[in-house]
């Protein structure tokens, strides 16, 4: 019988491949738009964990939103969320899955998500 639960050494590997990502994300300056009540926004947010999502690049569009620039959004015609701009590009509109942002991003370091 099994119980659904990952080992202690998956978990730290997947935690490990999710901070590589967002890291990367960092480093090559991508962003991710969206709204504190979008709830495929806040899937994007669990999947990487707090601090892994923590070294993302969020641009709050809602004016009622935490660090709220919506100004930002309107300006991009932002409409859609969440929405990413890697490599100057607008893409996983209404999110995506890890691997799918990763391959877009041009990420190819451990991707154990």
């Amino acid at each position: 019988m099994t119980t659904g639960c990952t080992s202690l050494k998956e978990y730290q590997s997947r935690k490990a491949s999710r901070l590589a990502l967002a890291n990367y994300l960092q480093q090559n300056n991508a962003k991710m738009y969206g709204t504190y009540w979008c709830v495929a926004c806040n899937g994007q947010k669990k999947w990487f964990g707090k601090e892994a999502f923590s070294k993302i690049t969020y641009i709050e569009c809602d004016p009622a939103g935490e660090k709220a620039q919506p100004e930002i959004c309107r300006k991009l015609n932002i409409t859609s969320f969440p929405t990413w701009e890697i490599n100057g590009k607008f893409s996983c509109v209404g999110g995506c899955s890890l691997p799918k942002l990763a391959e877009i991003a041009g990420y190819t370091g451990p991707s154990d998500f």
